[in-house]
């Protein structure tokens, strides 16, 4: 797959052609960034739920924060560590802008009548909300889908919190119209083999 460089951002490129001035275990981390969160990065998704084992790469808590920030700047997303165990994170990268405009797009008696979630609630507060109740249950909390750009008719379907039928599935549980579902999977798709292109060629 040939990819031209007006597809790829400035910030992306410019990283790769400075690949040799950073430790080899923090280049491995930042391609497995980019890979993995490829539909927020390289696409139009809102955010990406990652698994990411505390011995994968080598570096320690410590050093991954001060990346995943110092990235965040760059790369232009925010990130939050959801939940950690003794054997992996569950770290959420997001953009925090459209996060933001799908957070208007909520039913106030969805989000906060039947959720209990804070009102007002930006980005920031709908986060660590997700933390707090991921945490104490020890389970993700579903919601989290709005945070990772699946339709909010598709999450709260899932959830039983909306009266709709299933209309099958493209690579989660479609609840509202399949031809948008279907789309959305697509573009990410398509995101993450422009990633691979990218970081292979």
């Amino acid at each position: 797959m040939e990819i031209s460089a007006v597809e790829i951002p400035r910030h992306f490129r410019e990283w790769k052609a400075e690949h040799c001035r950073r430790p080899a275990s923090e280049e491995r981390f930042d391609r497995w960034l980019i890979i993995q969160a490829a539909g927020l990065l390289l696409g139009e998704k809102t955010g990406e739920l990652l698994n990411l084992l505390r011995d994968e790469h080598g570096l320690p808590e410590e050093e991954l924060q001060r990346i995943l920030i110092k990235r965040g700047r760059e790369w232009g997303f925010r990130f939050r560590i959801l939940y950690s165990s003794d054997e992996s994170y569950k770290l959420l990268i997001y953009d925090a802008a459209r996060l933001e405009k799908v957070l208007q797009r909520v039913p106030r008696c969805i989000i906060e009548d039947k959720l209990g979630y804070p009102s007002p609630m930006g980005p920031g507060v709908f986060v660590e909300e997700l933390r707090k109740r991921w945490t104490i249950s020890g389970f993700v909390p579903h919601e989290v889908g709005i945070a990772l750009g699946y339709p909010l008719e598709d999450v709260f379907g899932f959830m039983g919190l909306m009266s709709l039928p299933c209309q099958g599935a493209c690579g989660w549980q479609v609840y509202g119209c399949m031809r948008k579902a279907q789309r959305l999977s697509c573009g990410y798709h398509n995101a993450r083999c422009r990633a691979l292109a990218f970081l292979a060629a």
